[in-house]
């Protein structure tokens, strides 16, 4: 039997990286299992190993346009749009443009689906980021498993796609607590993806450090898609109030995405060029992180963003945002300290608070580690993903010669 997982791609992020663990560390399965990105994607080539088969559904694009957000700034088309955004409407709206524009997308997926002879598709995203993913399951006639990554609004058209699921994977608890409002049917699961974060050799982390601190004392970084849900606005914001009371702060942000142009604009208009280093793409985020004094998630809306987990598992301190299922990590006073979203004030004053503040950092950095290792088993949590794969798609589960690589063991910072 066989499973097809769909990620949309275009960035290497937390759903991506999920996805990959889950396959590398599967042990029983009685699953083929396929992955089609909807384009290109950094590191895609690392799913090659791991799965029997990795397509590319638009091999040409790097993104795929959705809906009104591609219109141009300064039309009376994005003014209008401006305006939707501020409305629930705008949520319906949105998706409903998606699914017209994407109906091309629907059909040449359904086809693939059937062609495949898929047994079971797990969307990989968030359930309403592309509806086309679950529409053209469904109109395969086949079962879905999908996760709700972020935050869904309970609108009727989030409802109607809600129905053509066979099983929910929330990120958190708090999701969980949320689907109520959704009218959910299908069975639905709290399922965390957990974390494998390799050794960093020292001399690795000691070339980073020189590299991106120089002769400043204080590294401070963060790692995500360049887009506005992870807040990067809000963080450069903050990095110059904290500059003014620490001046010899550096900040790091590892990741690409469409939001570079405007933090690069940003940094330059706040007079950080110095100070913010937008980094792009890196190998050595494990390496990274262990060099810094601090890392930083400031995220409008998340589930549970691994990125976090990973920090704390090697060993670094985390400032993080109050949203999605954060809080299930993040312990404030304990592992670490939360603030508001979208709010630079409160994010400085926490970063300053820490970095005036030694023996706290290196608290938290000891209990944070110590939580995030009860995440570092992806054994146990793909071969909870590999049953319900399994039961959805009616099949029996049973050994299988797989790529299994074993969990690298987490640094701690000395």
């Amino acid at each position: 039997m066989r499973a097809l997982h769909i990620e949309i791609g275009g960035t290497y992020g937390g759903s991506t990286r999920a996805l990959e663990l889950y396959l590398r560390s599967f042990d029983l399965s009685a699953l083929d299992h396929d992955v089609l990105f909807y384009c290109k994607t950094p590191r895609a080539e690392s799913f090659a190993g791991i799965a029997r088969r990795v397509v590319v559904l638009y091999p040409d694009r790097t993104r795929v346009p959705v809906g009104l957000d591609s219109v141009p700034r300064g039309t009376l088309a994005a003014t209008a749009a401006n305006w939707l955004r501020r409305t629930d409407a705008w949520v319906d709206l949105r998706a409903g443009l998606r699914i017209v524009r994407g109906l091309p997308t629907i059909h040449r997926l359904r086809n693939f689906i059937v062609g495949g002879a898929y047994d079971v598709v797990h969307v990989n995203n968030t359930f309403t980021y592309r509806p086309e993913s679950i529409l053209a399951a469904s109109y395969a006639g086949k079962p879905v498993v999908a996760h709700m990554r972020n935050p869904v609004r309970p609108t009727p058209l989030n409802r109607w796609l809600g129905r053509h699921l066979a099983f929910l994977l929330t990120e958190n608890r708090r999701f969980r607590e949320e689907l109520p409002a959704l009218g959910i049917a299908c069975p639905v699961e709290p399922w965390y993806a957990g974390i494998e974060v390799p050794l960093p050799r020292p001399e690795d982390v000691a070339r980073v450090r020189a590299e991106l601190a120089g002769l400043h004392p204080v590294l401070i970084g963060s790692a995500g898609r360049l887009e506005g849900q992870k807040g990067y606005e809000c963080l450069v914001r903050a990095a110059r109030r904290v500059v003014d009371r620490h001046p010899g702060v550096r900040f790091v942000v590892a990741g690409v995405g469409p939001g570079r142009p405007h933090l690069e604009w940003l940094v330059r208009d706040l007079g950080l060029e110095d100070q913010v280093h937008l980094l792009g793409f890196r190998t050595d985020i494990p390496a990274l992180v262990s060099a810094c004094d601090l890392f930083v998630s400031s995220a409008l809306w998340e589930g549970l963003p691994l990125a976090i987990l990973e920090a704390m598992a090697l060993g670094t301190p985390v400032v993080a945002t109050d949203v999605g299922g954060v809080r299930e990590v993040v312990r404030p006073g304990e592992t670490g300290s939360l603030v508001p979203a979208a709010d630079p004030v409160r994010l400085a004053d926490a970063i300053s608070e820490l970095l005036a503040d030694p023996a706290r950092r290196r608290a938290y950095a000891a209990a944070g580690r110590q939580l995030a290792l009860t995440y570092a088993d992806v054994r146990a949590r793909a071969a909870a993903l590999d049953t319900i794969l399994c039961q959805v798609a009616g099949a029996a589960p049973r050994p299988a010669r797989v790529f299994a690589v074993a969990p690298g063991e987490p640094s701690a910072k000395p």
